[in-house]
């Protein structure tokens, strides 16, 4: 099987498991939700948030190092994966202690107190998961796939009993992450059929690993800071209510990000590779990402503006209202991240950690001044707005600064068809489609917008070459 017939095996793997595992995640948040009211349900958001910033202690930017460093050096897979596990147990034991600890002198209610010390312990489950990087670099998703959508499988199952018998928030908490240990326990036992990990600590590999990770350890707090920030700084100068109508649509906009993560994970361990061998062949699998990324992005983001009332309403009920503009603001930030998250992917598999964490940094600075400045007089809005306009300034930077064998020219050309396609879409769906269908007028948009991509020739002779190669032997 070639290359590129094994990434789109990968990639149809990939889409099909997690397209029906954000279901099931989304049926779940509307449970939860739906169960806890916007003030508890701002409560869990905030606890999750707040623990997601220890995460940066556990993670170290290890597993991305890992997953480079694989495809590069397949014979040394099984002494890297054992020296990240070493380091990952000893970071996870400190960012679970830190955790508890500051939750514990920042004067939140007990109840909150008692629900982050719960939540904390998924640093903790999520030792293993470094045995992800195993199926990734090998090209085997599907069984990472597999084993996400059946750890989504029994979350949905607990919530559904804890929802029925009114177990509460923390016994809430418990069963979202039941179903992450579940998932990394299966990550780990099949894992054994392609590496046998060395647990022998070499300090040359730590060191190694360790130095390599830490400007994208550094990325990840600043990441994870634009990502989270709003989250506790709505709980701290707005409250939980706030809190529970910003995460509500925050989790619609975030559930399309599966998609540049599908791409990615299937295109980062080649990336690597071309970069030591053809800066052109480098240069055409990021043109082609990006080209894939935006016609999905920008017809997504266009159709669910126009449509966040019919999908607020129909998720959410009457009780989070005010996530309907949310949910129009935050869109368009999801839209963007498709973009940044190939950009992000490039600048790592050609060695630009050190950039990765600069634009990063930059993001997380814009994103806590923004936020300072908006929240108090528009609260939830505000946030929404802040998130947009960081990961705009993230965008720009990026493109700025893209290497000279990228031509930026030709970035923006590729994209024109899915840009007239998208405006033909939103024209049937905004004057007619809406009105007749309501929210199933996503079917016809969707037919529509693909219709008119392929009018406006779309797809140009190197994808039509590819698809083929890819498809010829199914169709055929």
């Amino acid at each position: 099987m070639s290359k590129v017939e094994l990434i789109a095996e990968n990639t149809a793997f990939l889409l099909v498991g997690k397209l029906a595992s954000k279901l099931i995640s989304l049926f779940s948040v509307i449970l939860i939700a739906r169960y806890l009211g916007e003030a508890d349900y701002g409560k869990y958001s905030f606890v999750f948030a707040f623990v997601s910033f220890f995460s940066i202690i556990s993670e170290l930017g290890v597993y991305q190092i890992v997953l480079r460093d694989i495809p590069r050096s397949p014979e040394r897979t099984g002494k890297l994966i054992g020296n990240a596990i070493i380091i990952k147990i000893i970071l996870s034991v400190l960012a679970y202690i830190l955790a508890v600890f500051i939750i514990n002198i920042m004067g939140y209610p007990q109840e909150t107190i008692i629900a982050v010390q719960i939540a904390a312990v998924s640093l903790l489950i999520d030792i293993f998961n470094i045995y992800g990087v195993v199926y990734e670099a090998n090209l085997k998703m599907k069984y990472s796939v597999f084993f996400f959508f059946v750890g989504h499988v029994l979350m949905l199952g607990l919530i559904l009993l804890i929802t029925y018998f009114d177990f509460g928030l923390n016994l809430v908490i418990l069963a979202t992450m039941a179903g992450t240990a579940i998932q990394n326990i299966l990550t780990y036992i099949y894992s054994t059929k392609y590496v046998k990990v060395k647990f022998k600590i070499d300090l040359s590999v730590c060191k190694n690993l360790i130095k390599e990770s830490l400007p994208l350890a550094l990325s990840s707090v600043f990441t994870i800071i634009y990502y989270r920030i709003d989250m506790v700084m709505l709980s701290m100068m707005v409250g939980d209510a706030a809190v529970g109508v910003y995460s509500a649509a925050y989790r619609i906009s975030e559930t399309f990000l599966f998609l540049p993560g599908i791409l990615m994970s299937s295109l980062f361990p080649l990336m690597s590779k071309f970069f030591e061998n053809s800066n052109e062949t480098l240069a055409f699998s990021y043109e082609k990402s990006a080209k894939y990324l935006f016609s999905l992005a920008l017809p997504m983001a266009v159709g669910t503006t126009i449509l966040s009332d019919e999908i607020t309403m129909a998720i959410y009920g009457d009780g989070f209202k005010g996530s309907i503009v949310a949910l129009q603001i935050l869109i368009w930030a999801t839209a963007i991240i498709f973009i940044n998250y190939a950009t992000g992917s490039f600048y790592v598999s050609i060695n630009k950690q050190r950039f990765v964490m600069f634009y990063t940094a930059m993001g997380a600075v814009v994103n806590i001044l923004l936020n300072y400045v908006l929240i108090p007089k528009y609260s939830y809005i505000g946030a929404s707005t802040a998130t947009v306009l960081t990961e705009f300034s993230i965008f720009i930077v990026t493109l700025y600064w893209m290497p000279s064998f990228i031509p930026k020219k030709r970035l923006i050309q590729n994209n024109l068809s899915s840009v007239a396609a998208t405006l033909v879409m939103s024209t049937f769906l905004f004057y007619g489609l809406k009105n007749y269908f309501g929210l199933f007028a996503i079917i016809p948009s969707i037919i529509i917008y693909l219709v008119s991509f392929h009018l406006f020739k779309g797809l140009d002779v190197d994808d039509k070459m590819m698809l083929k190669k890819i498809f010829g032997k199914y169709i055929s």
